[in-house]
């Protein structure tokens, strides 16, 4: 992966097995701000990298409705990674237990949590994509 780039990004792909800094999750999928305080490397050290975010770059960021977010998090982990039919996954005590679960889960969590990074950092906030931690806003449009 050396050179290459995430589609449509200029992120560096770094082959998810060789992503130690962020537990494994793709680069694309890390908000500017976790790259602050972080020096990324893999784990046979051919790549080393700090915000890949900034340097003059123009970014733009699509927020996304929360309730939609935690839907389809929920129906992709049900019915694509544990294979659940529709007849068990359209059941409310189940999508009950599941927001229930994450929710306790990640309140509370930072960046420096792994558990931050859980279900492949979908469910990071979406302001973390647009301001840094000091409150100063990074994506301009």
């Amino acid at each position: 992966a050396s050179g290459a780039e995430c589609p449509g990004t200029r992120v560096p792909a770094i082959p998810r097995d060789e992503n130690v800094c962020f537990h494994g999750i793709p680069l694309w999928h890390i908000p500017p701000r976790s790259f602050e305080e972080r020096e990324c490397t893999t784990t046979n050290n051919n790549y080393t990298t700090g915000n890949p975010y900034i340097n003059n770059r123009s970014l733009f960021a699509i927020v996304r409705n929360p309730y939609d977010r935690l839907l389809s998090e929920y129906y992709f982990r049900k019915q694509l990674v544990l294979k659940m039919s529709l007849d068990e996954i359209n059941q409310p005590d189940e999508l009950n237990r599941f927001v229930s679960n994450i929710l306790r889960q990640l309140i509370g969590t930072t960046q420096n949590d792994k558990i931050y990074y859980t279900m492949d950092a979908h469910l990071i906030p979406q302001y973390d994509y647009i301001f840094y931690s000091n409150g100063e806003q990074y994506v301009e449009h």
